[in-house]
Protein backbone atom coordinates (compact mmCIF):
# COMPACT_ATOMS: atom_id res chain seq x y z
CA UNK A 1 0.00 0.00 0.00
CA UNK A 2 1.42 3.21 -0.90
CA UNK A 3 1.19 6.14 1.58
CA UNK A 4 1.09 9.64 1.19
CA UNK A 5 3.31 11.11 2.94
CA UNK A 6 2.01 15.05 4.23
CA UNK A 7 4.28 17.92 3.76
CA UNK A 8 4.88 20.17 6.19
CA UNK A 9 3.24 23.82 6.30
CA UNK A 10 7.27 25.17 4.92
CA UNK A 11 7.32 22.39 2.18
CA UNK A 12 4.13 23.76 1.38
CA UNK A 13 5.22 27.87 1.70
CA UNK A 14 8.57 27.20 -0.28
CA UNK A 15 6.54 25.04 -3.36
CA UNK A 16 3.83 28.21 -3.14
CA UNK A 17 7.09 30.26 -3.44
CA UNK A 18 8.77 28.75 -5.98
CA UNK A 19 5.20 28.58 -8.32
CA UNK A 20 4.93 32.17 -7.85
CA UNK A 21 8.21 33.01 -9.25
CA UNK A 22 8.12 31.10 -12.21
CA UNK A 23 4.56 33.49 -12.90
CA UNK A 24 6.59 36.53 -11.99
CA UNK A 25 9.73 35.28 -14.13
CA UNK A 26 7.35 33.87 -16.91
CA UNK A 27 5.24 37.70 -16.64
CA UNK A 28 8.11 39.87 -16.50
CA UNK A 29 9.89 37.64 -18.99
CA UNK A 30 13.29 37.62 -16.82
CA UNK A 31 15.67 34.99 -16.86
CA UNK A 32 16.46 33.26 -13.52
CA UNK A 33 19.73 35.57 -13.43
CA UNK A 34 17.59 38.46 -13.89
CA UNK A 35 15.30 37.99 -11.20
CA UNK A 36 18.18 37.03 -8.77
CA UNK A 37 20.26 40.05 -9.46
CA UNK A 38 17.36 41.95 -8.82
CA UNK A 39 16.83 40.29 -5.46
CA UNK A 40 20.17 40.84 -4.31
CA UNK A 41 20.67 44.53 -5.64
CA UNK A 42 16.97 45.43 -3.65
CA UNK A 43 18.61 43.39 -0.68
CA UNK A 44 21.82 45.66 -0.64
CA UNK A 45 20.19 48.76 -0.94
CA UNK A 46 16.95 47.72 1.88
CA UNK A 47 19.78 46.98 4.07
CA UNK A 48 22.24 50.08 2.96
CA UNK A 49 19.16 52.19 4.15
CA UNK A 50 18.72 50.03 7.37
CA UNK A 51 22.56 49.97 8.73
CA UNK A 52 23.58 53.12 7.01
CA UNK A 53 26.53 54.15 6.89
CA UNK A 54 27.71 50.54 8.75
CA UNK A 55 28.78 48.77 5.45
CA UNK A 56 30.55 45.81 7.80
CA UNK A 57 27.20 45.08 9.49
CA UNK A 58 25.66 45.11 6.05
CA UNK A 59 27.83 42.73 4.54
CA UNK A 60 27.83 40.14 7.70
CA UNK A 61 24.31 40.64 7.99
CA UNK A 62 23.89 39.21 3.83
CA UNK A 63 26.32 36.64 4.80
CA UNK A 64 23.87 35.22 7.42
CA UNK A 65 20.91 32.36 6.06
CA UNK A 66 18.91 33.81 8.76
CA UNK A 67 18.61 36.89 7.04
CA UNK A 68 17.95 35.47 3.68
CA UNK A 69 15.13 33.07 4.69
CA UNK A 70 13.51 36.60 6.35
CA UNK A 71 14.16 38.12 3.24
CA UNK A 72 12.71 35.08 0.51
CA UNK A 73 9.53 35.47 3.30
CA UNK A 74 9.21 38.91 2.33
CA UNK A 75 9.94 38.79 -1.18
CA UNK A 76 7.37 36.00 -1.49
CA UNK A 77 4.59 37.85 -0.12
CA UNK A 78 5.18 40.58 -2.30
CA UNK A 79 5.18 38.45 -5.44
CA UNK A 80 1.77 36.97 -4.37
CA UNK A 81 0.31 39.99 -4.28
CA UNK A 82 1.70 41.06 -7.75
CA UNK A 83 0.78 37.91 -9.54
CA UNK A 84 -2.77 38.56 -7.85
CA UNK A 85 -2.80 42.03 -9.15
CA UNK A 86 -1.33 41.87 -12.57
CA UNK A 87 -2.00 38.35 -13.90
CA UNK A 88 -4.51 39.28 -17.03
CA UNK A 89 -2.04 42.52 -17.84
CA UNK A 90 -0.15 42.15 -21.09
CA UNK A 91 1.57 45.51 -20.93
CA UNK A 92 5.11 44.01 -20.14
CA UNK A 93 6.71 47.80 -19.06
CA UNK A 94 3.65 48.24 -16.99
CA UNK A 95 4.70 44.94 -15.48
CA UNK A 96 7.95 45.92 -14.68
CA UNK A 97 7.51 49.39 -13.53
CA UNK A 98 5.14 48.08 -10.67
CA UNK A 99 7.15 44.79 -9.81
CA UNK A 100 10.51 47.19 -9.28
CA UNK A 101 7.84 49.51 -7.41
CA UNK A 102 6.69 46.75 -4.93
CA UNK A 103 10.27 46.06 -4.00
CA UNK A 104 11.40 49.08 -4.19
CA UNK A 105 14.14 50.32 -1.08
CA UNK A 106 12.08 53.15 -0.25
CA UNK A 107 9.08 51.22 -0.18
CA UNK A 108 10.32 48.89 2.32
CA UNK A 109 11.86 50.58 4.83
CA UNK A 110 8.71 50.18 7.01
CA UNK A 111 9.54 46.37 7.17
CA UNK A 112 11.79 45.47 10.07
CA UNK A 113 13.46 41.76 10.51
CA UNK A 114 12.16 40.54 13.81
CA UNK A 115 14.58 41.43 17.05
CA UNK A 116 15.45 37.53 17.69
CA UNK A 117 16.69 37.05 13.65
CA UNK A 118 18.43 40.30 14.33
CA UNK A 119 19.93 39.15 17.36
CA UNK A 120 21.08 35.94 15.89
CA UNK A 121 23.17 37.11 12.93
CA UNK A 122 24.36 39.76 14.92
CA UNK A 123 25.86 37.37 16.77
CA UNK A 124 26.51 34.73 14.62
CA UNK A 125 28.16 37.55 12.66
CA UNK A 126 30.02 38.44 15.34
CA UNK A 127 31.64 35.27 16.10
CA UNK A 128 34.71 35.29 14.18
CA UNK A 129 35.45 38.76 15.51
CA UNK A 130 35.00 37.98 19.28
CA UNK A 131 37.33 35.03 18.25
CA UNK A 132 39.58 36.57 17.23
CA UNK A 133 39.65 39.18 20.25
CA UNK A 134 39.99 36.27 22.60
CA UNK A 135 42.88 34.65 20.96
CA UNK A 136 44.86 38.20 21.76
Amino acid sequence: MNTIKRKTAAEVAKIKAKRTQELVLAMLEWSNDNHFEFVIDKAQEYLAKQLSPDETGKRRLMAQPEFWTWWRNHWSRRDADFVEQCLGETDIDNLRAYYRHIHSSDRLQTIRPHKCLLQRSFAKAMQPVLDKEVIR
